[in-house]
């Protein structure tokens, strides 16, 4: 759990406890719950609601535990870009993506090589006005859109999409109801 983690980091850097309050929302009998965690003089929210305020507070301990080790998101990221690797999604992603984004939907093309009993396929897509290309051929033209997503992916900025928890095919939080968004980091 990432309440661990941040406690961890706080012992390791000799700053004081992190600070956790939480907002209940909702009737009783179905309440819903926000969390912010104060660490090193920066407040951070939970931007989804929870069934638990345990949930909750994780949340916003793992946004303060990303906050300070930002290079876990970079690995974080390449390893879930091989796991859709190996579910075949980077299509599915960019679309998400584009929408998010507010962009058109990507639009793919692709182009044809070798003799028609044995046709390779290569596939471009377009999104926001920028177009990826796949690196190679492909047996199928599924394989090749598949690869030209891929590379959109790899080279679009993923900052603010993959925080609203849009980029990771597996949730940590599976209690969180709602769709996420993006996270509130403010200096106290």
């Amino acid at each position: 759990m990432y309440k661990t983690k941040l406690q961890e980091l706080c012992h390791k850097k000799q700053w004081g406890s992190p600070q956790y309050s939480t907002m209940k929302d909702g009737p009783d009998h179905d309440p819903s719950f926000k969390a912010s965690v104060s660490v090193n003089g920066h407040l951070f929210h939970s931007p989804v609601l929870f069934k638990s305020s345990k949930a909750a507070q994780n949340d916003s301990a793992k946004l303060a535990f990303q906050h300070y080790f930002p290079s876990c998101n970079a690995y974080v990221q390449q390893l879930t870009l091989v796991l859709l690797d190996l579910q075949g999604q980077y299509k599915s992603r960019l679309n998400d993506y584009s929408q998010w984004k507010y962009l058109d939907p990507p639009s793919y093309t692709s182009k044809t090589a070798g003799p028609s009993h044995a046709i390779h396929f290569k596939a471009t897509v377009t999104v926001g006005g920028h177009a990826f290309e796949s690196p190679e051929f492909f047996k199928t033209l599924k394989e090749a859109e598949h690869a030209a997503a891929k590379a959109a992916l790899m080279s679009l900025p993923l900052d603010g999409f993959q925080k609203a928890g849009r980029l990771w095919p597996v949730q940590e939080s599976p209690e969180g109801v709602g769709s996420a968004g993006r996270f509130l980091h403010t200096k106290i």
